[in-house]
């Protein structure tokens, strides 16, 4: 596991979070991000335009800001900002991975107060960012494509190399702005700088009553490649799928050998998507000890959140799952998984997991399964929070969740969980996003 420490430095104008592959600066004097630098390897570029920042676009006096709490890869930051109309909570979680999530709430302290068209994303260099793009994806808002609710995407390079850094940015109430309307993407070039986020008013332009508030939960991620060494680059993957028998027989494991295979990823070895039950444990600790001898390590696959219907586990969760806008089913039969299923075929339901009892069973049946079969890892689908939106407040939330959150809280307890000796896998989102989310 590779070192993702976070070091901070403290004026009285500005507090400096520095990361593997990130440089942020906080001004206390404005109340927001407005430097980001990002490291390609070899040197410090700067994304965001010239007088841009990352926040909302509301300026207003700065009352107070702290760094709360700060441990050896994270940071809680709250900043404080009010005038005669509104009061802005901010609380930012900065993880040195290249994560920022933060808690937000705009609050109505006068009589009436009309919210004026708030937005809250980053505005970037036009040049350093999309002179080179490599591509911009999720940012459309057809409420009828069911990509169009996850978090944007851009990757980019700042050199010759066709993808140097990841960027996204991801809103976890998607469907209820401050007017009660879905919220917008935004990608809206202004000249050298081009503004990147969320639309979070809808343009309807009534006041407000003194007391309303309006909480919301955001956040930015960062990557980049970088030239030392990762436990996940460099390696040869054997994807076994396993559709006509469900484990690698001898013969095949020395062909994996001979042909330089260092990591096995078995998927449809398993009794269905959820839960990490093997077929047969007689023959998953044949397969385990046969790749050991010849240093080949052995992922199973996994997607931490699906269920399947026939999971023993399904009963007591069934209070667990999202109604609303599946992304992934898995077949009744294997773990292959479909954006398109035919439902005669296909067997599966989305857990919500804001739902402890539904983390707490990801979790544990995740950590294990590898500690019982001595496994040396997990190669995660769904790498990137990919889930459809979840409308059951029963479950602590507003309707139209996009879990974000709760999945990055998910990926983080499993890496914790698993140690710095074992490898996780994943893929989804940007090109490099997912590895320093897991490793992170």
């Amino acid at each position: 596991m590779r070192n993702f420490t976070l070091e901070i430095m403290q004026t009285s104008e500005l507090v400096t979070f520095t990361g593997r592959q990130f440089r942020l600066v906080f001004s206390r004097v404005r109340g927001k991000w407005t430097e980001l630098h990002l490291r390609n390897g070899r040197e410090w570029v700067s994304a965001l335009a010239p007088g841009g920042c990352i926040g909302d676009d509301l300026e207003m006096p700065v009352l107070d800001c702290q760094v709360q709490k700060t441990g050896d890869d994270s940071a809680l930051l709250q900043v404080t900002r009010q005038d005669d109309f509104f009061k802005v909570t901010d609380q930012y979680e900065i993880y040195g991975s290249g994560w920022v999530v933060c808690n937000s709430s705009w609050e109505v302290l006068a009589e009436r107060a009309l919210f004026p068209q708030l937005q809250v994303g980053m505005l970037l260099d036009e040049a350093a960012v999309f002179q080179h793009a490599f591509r911009s994806k999720f940012v459309n808002n057809d409420q009828d494509e069911r990509e169009s609710i996850r978090g944007m995407a851009i990757d980019f390079s700042v050199d010759s190399r066709p993808v140097t850094h990841s960027l996204n940015f991801l809103l976890e109430k998607v469907t209820m702005d401050i007017d009660g309307r879905p919220c917008r993407k935004i990608l809206e070039q202004q000249g050298d700088r081009r503004f990147w986020g969320w639309k979070l008013s809808s343009g309807w332009r009534y006041p407000h009553a003194r007391g309303f508030c309006y909480r919301n939960r955001w956040a930015f991620s960062m990557s980049g490649l970088d030239f030392e060494p990762s436990p996940v680059r460099g390696q040869r993957i054997y994807h076994f799928y396993g559709t006509s028998i469900p484990y690698p027989d001898e013969q095949l494991i020395d062909e994996m050998a001979e042909y330089g295979a260092s990591i096995l990823v078995l998927h449809n070895s398993w009794r269905h998507i959820s839960g990490m039950y093997p077929l047969s444990e007689n023959e998953l600790k044949r397969v385990v000890e046969q790749c050991h001898r010849k240093g080949i390590k052995v992922l199973p696959y996994c997607t931490p959140n699906l269920i399947a219907q026939k999971d023993p586990a399904f009963s007591r969760l069934s209070e667990c799952r999202t109604e609303c806008l599946n992304i992934w089913v898995a077949a009744k039969t294997n773990q292959l998984t479909n954006y398109t299923p035919s439902w005669e075929e296909w067997d599966c339901d989305e857990l919500c997991l804001r739902c402890p009892e539904a983390f707490d069973y990801v979790l544990s049946s995740m950590l294990s399964c590898v500690r019982q079969y001595g496994l040396d890892g997990l190669y995660m689908d769904f790498a990137w929070p990919a889930q459809g939106l979840c409308n059951d407040e029963r479950h602590g939330h507003d309707r139209g969740l996009f879990n974000f959150y709760d999945y990055f809280r998910l990926t983080r307890a499993l890496r914790q969980g698993l140690g710095g000796d074992k490898i996780m896998i994943g893929h989804g989102g940007g090109f490099i996003i997912a590895t320093d989310m897991l490793e992170g």
